[in-house]
């Protein structure tokens, strides 16, 4: 099976405070998303990390990255600091972006939303309107899996765009079957 995730955090007390996560320290969050991962990914499934892993250092994370079943593919976001051969040392294959067909459909997963000149309208927050440069362009027809934005909306209204960030997803990966279903409901 294929699998897609963004936004765990490892190691991150701030996100706690942040996101609003359920979770009373850093030790209680990792070890529900290591939970959460292994419950749905088995050993042989594919998944697609699409950013923002960890923000701890590299000694902290690798115990956590060796837990994690699952073929691992890494598209970078913002807090992704380790090198590419680090990651590689973690069991994943590091990309930028990644464009492919899924379900049938032109599919890019980018850590990033869509850079949409509306946004600066919509967000209060600074902090939404950063790495504008990194986000990618919409294009009629292709649907974007995303990270970044720790909203915990799922199928966004402005488009073939779906926020696959845990916060959005009961800090679960979210199944191909999932996202083909989204999909579909959204093309009737």
């Amino acid at each position: 099976m294929i699998f897609f995730t963004s936004d765990l955090h490892f190691g991150h007390e701030a996100v706690i405070r942040y996101c609003n996560r359920p979770f009373a320290t850093i030790q209680d969050m990792d070890e529900a998303l290591i939970k959460n991962w292994n419950s749905h990914i088995q050993p042989t499934d594919t998944v697609f990390v699409l950013g923002d892993m960890t923000l701890a250092p590299y000694k902290y994370f690798e115990p956590i990255a060796k837990r994690l079943n699952g073929i691992k593919y890494l598209v970078k976001g913002n807090h992704d600091h380790f090198s590419d051969g680090q990651y590689r040392k973690l069991g994943f294959t590091v990309f930028e972006e990644i464009k492919m067909k899924l379900a049938g459909k032109t599919v890019r997963m980018s850590h990033y939303p869509y850079a949409l000149p509306w946004y600066k309208r919509l967000f209060a927050y600074k902090s939404e309107l950063r790495f504008m440069e990194r986000r990618p362009p919409k294009i009629p027809g292709e649907w974007l899996l995303h990270g970044h934005s720790h909203v915990n909306y799922r199928k966004a209204d402005d488009g073939n765009r779906i926020h696959i960030g845990v916060d959005g997803w009961d800090f679960r990966p979210v199944s191909l079957r999932e996202i083909e279903s989204i999909m579909n409901k959204a093309e009737k």
